[in-house]
């Protein structure tokens, strides 16, 4: 979404008279339209007003406006009906914005529109995260004034819908960055909302899949992997599917994101998913002493990446800048580890005595369990393994050029000493444990199903067979 480049200044009563919308889509009377409100993190319910009325221009569009009350911040939005949508179509959106209200924390939305997606099975949306089983409506950053001086400016965006959509509606926001969720007071009015679809040749083709197998259940995944890909780009950039839509998080959004794209994608996606895979991008913060100022697998999970894009594309001038950025951040680790070679970070200041985790969070990548981020994590040390083969490989096969035999050496052997500490601390047997509550902690004692899943094939715990130590073996 876009605000246009220098807008006009208009008042309400100087709007344009609007021709009657097209067939299926929202009329810009808003008739239809509902006001909804909703409870999460910051938000109690009640605290906002909304109505429609008509404008004064004659033109038979509507306006509603949207307020916080009791001086409280209000999330509110009004939803248009549903219409059908198509994929291969693009979709105009334009509206007028009259705004006056005290942002809340980070980017406001307040007075923007977004569109939302449903498929042909009609996932609902659910006023909480996980209340309706759907996706929350969400936008990217999107820095809407907190005052247009009492004028009413234009606004507009253009959409393509991703392949799975059957239906769509617009959201008349007022809110904060995930719009389900507000700090912001004051009020809000938009009008004369126009949708219509666009005669512009499509901006996201939909790609045929990269190769075919036999098998019509598997084609048929190939087939929704190449359309997912090509769907989390609509908003310029690769995005993440929640309750938030473009996550700059490398662990584990797009790290584990970089295998699919590898595998699945286009010359023109991976292209741009490398684009997006700077050192020093927002999304790393890569560091001259090789450390990142992102969460702490971000140092296994980039230089995989770049192995990843090297693999598809064989981009050597790519490679030759990205190696040693990479090896920057294996020192980083090694530097950090202990005599097992394993690595370790200090979250909140615990434990002491070992160096402070480089991000926010900790060790593992599901990393909001205060428990994972802590301690030397069989996630962590088994994908440092994998890591370090994987960089031992690239510094050999360029060993007459930019390459180096004597680190390649060295990685391997490292790994080597990871992998017989996991041999000897992480395996119980019949198990992999990890260090739920200390180094040696039982996940499936622990009761922790995620973990079980994880490391040991099920939420029973019982694997039967050794299947995980190297990770390689997943993949």
């Amino acid at each position: 979404m876009r605000l246009l480049a220098a807008p006009a200044l208009l008042s309400l009563g100087t709007a344009a008279a609007v021709a009657p919308p097209p067939a299926g889509l929202p009329s810009c009377s808003l008739a239809g339209y509902t006001f909804a409100q909703f409870c999460q993190e910051h938000t109690v319910c009640g605290n906002a007003t909304g109505t429609i009325a008509a404008t004064t221009t004659g033109s038979g569009c509507g306006r509603a406006d949207m307020a916080s009350s009791g001086g409280s911040p209000a999330s509110a939005s009004f939803a248009s009906p549903l219409f059908a949508v198509d994929p291969v179509a693009v979709y105009n959106v334009s509206w007028l914005v009259n705004t006056s209200y005290t942002p809340g924390k980070g980017c406001s939305v307040a007075g923007t529109v977004v569109a939302q997606f449903f498929d042909e099975h009609d996932m609902k949306f659910g006023p909480t995260r996980d209340g309706g089983g759907g996706w929350t409506p969400a936008v990217d950053a999107v820095c809407e004034k907190s005052s247009t001086a009492g004028l009413f400016e234009p606004r507009s965006f253009t959409f393509s819908a991703p392949t799975t959509a059957v239906t769509a509606r617009l959201w008349l926001a007022f809110a904060d960055g995930h719009f389900t969720h507000s700090t912001a007071t004051g009020e809000v009015s938009i009008a004369d909302v126009r949708i219509e679809r666009s005669s512009q040749p499509q901006q996201h083709p939909i790609p045929a899949p990269r190769f075919h197998v036999p098998d019509a259940i598997i084609q048929r995944g190939i087939n929704m992997s190449t359309n997912c890909l090509r769907d989390s780009t609509l908003q310029g950039q690769f995005t993440v599917g929640s309750d938030y839509q473009t996550s700059n998080n490398i662990s584990p959004d797009r790290g584990f994101g970089a295998f699919g794209v590898r595998r699945f994608g286009t010359p023109e996606l991976v292209a741009q998913y490398q684009s997006e895979w700077g050192y020093d991008s927002a999304a790393v913060h890569g560091q001259p002493d090789g450390s990142v100022r992102s969460r702490t697998m971000t140092l296994l999970l980039w230089p995989l990446g770049v192995d990843q894009f090297f693999s598809y594309n064989g981009n050597i001038s790519y490679l030759k800048t990205a190696l040693p950025q990479a090896d920057l951040m294996l020192n980083w680790v090694a530097n950090n580890s202990d005599t097992d070679g394993l690595f370790q970070c200090s979250h909140n200041g615990q434990p002491a005595g070992v160096v402070t985790c480089p991000g926010p969070l900790g060790m593992d990548w599901v990393d909001w369990h205060q428990s994972r981020a802590l301690g030397k994590t069989f996630v962590f040390e088994s994908w440092y393994a994998w890591t370090l083969l994987r960089m031992a490989a690239l510094h050999d096969e360029f060993s007459a050029s930019f390459g180096n035999k004597t680190l390649a050496t060295t990685y391997r052997a490292r790994a080597a000493t990871v992998n017989k500490a996991l041999e000897t601390k992480y395996w119980h047997g019949d198990h992999w444990s990890t260090n739920e509550l200390s180094i040696i902690a039982d996940c499936c004692t622990q009761k922790v199903s995620d973990c079980c899943q994880t490391l040991c094939g099920s939420s029973t715990c019982h694997p039967g067979k050794k299947t995980a130590l190297f990770v390689h073996v997943l993949y």
